[in-house]
């Protein structure tokens, strides 16, 4: 009687794994994963410059912009990669 019971408890094991499964319950954070619909178009990821490309360096994928006019002008390097778009 009891090795019938030894070689049933693996059995009832199993069978609890298949019934409940061995994850966790994410019932509740289902919900939350769910993205918000949105209707209008997406917004760049970073700042947008505008001007006069002075200098563009493939080796160290930088590009120099003057951005803005007369004595206000400045110059912005920006780095770049395959993904930037406008280079």
């Amino acid at each position: 009687m009891k090795n019938k019971m030894v070689k049933f408890i693996p059995f009832v094991i199993m069978a609890s794994f298949l019934v409940t499964g061995c994850n966790q319950n994410t019932s509740n954070t289902t919900a939350a994963v769910k993205p918000a619909v949105t209707t209008q178009a997406e917004k760049p990821m970073g700042p947008v410059y505008k001007g006069k490309i002075t200098g563009k360096s493939n080796k160290a994928k930088s590009i120099s912009i003057a951005v803005g006019k007369g004595k206000d002008a400045k110059t912005v390097m920006v780095r770049f990669d395959n993904d930037t778009k406008g280079v």
